[in-house]
């Protein structure tokens, strides 16, 4: 993969998220009732878009800063964050598996928990082969 594919697969991974975060939270919110969860903080669509916007926003970054600088200390740190968003996506993942009920149970959340999980995983994987890559460019040189 060249410089400007890897770019556009991390940026496709980050705006599948966000597009998938948009359909859980979003929707619900306008349409007035949760298709998916309760919403048991009461949440207004103003604070579900700023946790969005917090949530996204250190990746795109990073993301950004890559384009710009190329730097190994921002793929590195691109790398830990994809670590630590492969981790959180596992452990929500299992936690919202634990809590489904028996009765009615309701699997919407873990299949789009499922989605974010193998889209942290592709990252994860995306942004370690550019460091590796890089890395090994750099030997060349």
């Amino acid at each position: 993969m060249n410089y400007q594919q890897k770019t556009i697969a991390l940026w496709l991974t980050y705006m599948t998220g966000i597009i998938v975060n948009i359909i859980t939270e979003f929707l619900p919110l306008f349409l007035g009732k949760s298709i998916i969860a309760p919403n048991p903080e009461r949440m207004t669509v103003a604070q579900v878009s700023m946790n969005t916007v917090m949530f996204f926003s250190v990746p795109i970054t990073i993301i950004i800063l890559m384009i710009i600088s190329d730097q190994k200390w921002v793929r590195m740190i691109n790398l830990i964050l994809s670590a630590l968003l492969l981790f959180l996506s596992i452990y929500v993942l299992i936690m919202d598996y634990n809590e489904v009920e028996s009765k009615s149970p309701n699997y919407a959340p873990i299949l789009m928990l499922s989605l974010m999980l193998i889209l942290s995983a592709v990252n994860l994987w995306i942004a370690f082969k550019w460091l590796k890559n890089n890395n090994q460019q750099t030997n060349i040189s």
